[in-house]
């Protein structure tokens, strides 16, 4: 189990997170900012919680897009629970770890989307390199250029996009020195670079792009396969979270 479930784990027992007078939980019916915790009593704690882009509804529901300022409300959980009760911490971790898990999925979501969108646009070329390659035909470097040029901007959308990323990696960075990010954002850049240098030489040899073709579509094909894996992985975390954190529909 990953160490972000284990510690949210540990502050749990079973369904419920754990505090000094007993099990309590976040619910209830949630209306004009007030927030409702306790345990089978129901204790009520009432203020302000900043809610932005949406509305609270009843029955433990929220719909549209609703934000919650976390650390006003674990404050506001402090200033109506006894001294040293560990229930606004465990709050805020947990949250804190719902947004890490969400945010993590969908980044990997964006990243297998985008490298299974660049190997569907290089079909056509990958057609072309295959008969050259074998000497079906002769090199046509129009053709090939008019057909790698979507695949190099969509290429280039994923790594301007790579320069953002939060949680699945390092931020590419492109400097004249180097290039700093995650493995695969620097594998698929490089191998890139060199397709583009290819066809920017004044004369194209056909080895040359055979073989870094070949370079170029081995690294989106091994990242996709690795991102397929990694939000898998993620998607598991995510419902392990939940299941310890919320129990299951049996236990609720």
């Amino acid at each position: 189990m990953p160490s972000k479930l284990r510690e949210i784990e540990s502050k749990n027992n079973g369904n419920s997170i754990v505090t000094d007078s007993g099990s309590a939980a976040i619910g209830g019916d949630v209306t004009s900012s007030t927030i409702v915790t306790g345990n089978e009593n129901m204790v009520v704690a009432s203020g302000d919680v900043d809610v932005k882009n949406g509305d609270f509804v009843s029955r433990d529901k929220i719909v549209q897009n609703v934000q919650i300022d976390i650390e006003k409300l674990v404050e506001l959980l402090k200033n109506n629970l006894p001294e040293g009760d560990p229930m606004p911490q465990h709050l805020r971790d947990v949250l804190n770890s719902f947004r890490f898990f969400h945010t993590s999925l969908h980044e990997w979501k964006e990243l297998h989307n985008s490298l299974n969108d660049i190997l569907v646009m290089l079909g056509p070329f990958r057609g072309e390199i295959q008969f050259l390659e074998f000497g079906r035909r002769n090199l046509n470097v129009a053709l090939l250029s008019r057909l790698w040029k979507p695949v190099s901007m969509r290429t280039n959308s994923l790594l301007e996009w790579a320069k953002t990323i939060k949680q699945i990696g390092l931020p590419l960075v492109i400097q004249f020195d180097g290039i700093q990010g995650s493995r695969w954002s620097v594998e698929i850049c490089v191998a890139h670079a060199k397709m583009e240098s290819v066809f920017q030489s004044k004369r194209v040899d056909s080895t040359a792009l055979v073989d870094s073709a070949g370079e170029f579509t081995s690294k989106l094909e091994t990242h996709l396969y690795l991102a397929d894996k990694q939000l898998r992985e993620t998607a598991d975390e995510l419902y392990t979270l939940s299941q310890i954190v919320l129990g299951s529909r049996e236990n609720g």
